[in-house]
């Protein structure tokens, strides 16, 4: 884990007036909704946590566009920990977008990809040139593929290191 990240983040104070059974029942209800279970040994709870600190800032919005902000809890989560994917939604696990932009923050969350994903020729190209050190984890086909190869090295001059 980057411990470091997590000092870095600035410390805020709880100003609204939430009580514990608020905060259950935001657990029971908008929350529960849109969560699957957790597996404490293939996930972390960073995004959890973000959640939660949303809802403690400002339990009036904790309702407003819930899947986005859960994907963006997500997204935070895997630039320390590639595991987050596995800990997303199945739906979010096989969006594109959604394992494009992880894979931007933290290289290592390919190996997380679905193995359809992983076939697309187009899919890897999106990839490499978006995060050129994404290579070192796509599947061995491509490794071999000039035009892979060539947009991963002009993303990132590392890449083939």
């Amino acid at each position: 884990r980057n411990l470091q990240a997590y000092k870095e983040h600035s410390t805020q104070k709880v100003t609204s007036k939430v009580l514990v059974r608020d905060l259950l029942e935001w657990m029971d209800g908008p929350l529960a909704r849109h969560w699957e279970p957790y597996d404490l040994f293939s996930s972390n709870c960073q995004h959890l946590v973000l959640e939660v600190q949303r809802f403690l800032l400002n339990p009036n919005t904790a309702d407003c566009d819930r899947s986005q902000s859960a994907q963006e809890a997500l997204l935070a989560a895997v630039e320390f920990n590639p595991l987050a994917v596995q800990g997303a939604p199945e739906a979010l696990r096989h969006n594109r977008a959604f394992i494009l932009a992880a894979a931007a923050k933290n290289p290592e969350a390919l190996a997380y990809a679905p193995e359809p994903l992983l076939q697309d020729r187009e899919f890897i190209l999106d990839i490499v040139s978006s995060q050129g050190l994404a290579l070192q984890g796509v599947p061995e086909e491509f490794l071999t593929d000039r035009d892979v190869a060539l947009a991963a090295v002009q993303q990132s001059g590392d890449a083939l290191q």
